[in-house]
């Protein structure tokens, strides 16, 4: 039995898990992500999680090869699909799956910030909820911070932009 109160995993998102990602996606209309399928949140299975998902469910056509060059190929896991783009449908369907299997809790906040204690190394994720800070220990900690920097709109445009954007009728998908 575990001493402390800190769930095994932990997801912490203000929206449910992964309900914004889905959202944009969506809009967005990908059809393929940008990350190999060893970036996968399964921190209880490993980097072959999302493989053997696509395979257990018939689904390895979902998994594109993104470099033919042989020295990719000679990568380790390369082959067999670890490096390969995952579609948007696969990864959705393999992360309803996680929520369904892993032994997990669904912390409802937005995550300020994240330290490591001195004392044992481990990392505290402050999720902040309705003014209040929990303050979370967790070995490890998958990050999904979305579209980082300022919105990059071309500047021919910039003038259109910024006064379609004074009047609310462009919003960029970061906001």
């Amino acid at each position: 039995r575990r001493a402390n109160k800190d769930p095994k995993i932990c997801v912490v998102d203000r929206h449910g898990w992964m309900i914004e990602w889905e959202k944009r996606f969506a809009e967005l209309n990908i059809e393929l992500l940008r990350s190999p399928a060893v970036a996968n949140p399964d921190v209880a299975n490993g980097d072959w999680a999302l493989v053997e998902y696509a395979r257990k469910n018939g689904r390895m056509d979902e998994l594109e090869e993104w470099d033919r060059s042989p020295s990719f190929r000679s990568l380790q896991g390369a082959s067999e699909g670890l490096l390969h783009i995952p579609s948007n449908a696969l990864f959705l369907d393999f992360c309803r799956h996680l929520v369904g299997t892993l032994p997990h809790q669904l912390v409802r906040a937005h995550a300020e910030a994240v330290t490591v204690r001195p004392d044992d190394g481990a990392y505290v994720v402050h999720a902040c909820q309705d003014g209040l800070t929990r303050r979370i220990a967790a070995r490890r900690v998958v990050l999904a911070i979305g579209a980082s920097g300022p919105p990059v709109v071309p500047s021919p445009l910039r003038p259109l932009a910024t006064a379609a954007q004074d009047a609310r009728r462009v919003i960029h998908a970061g906001e």
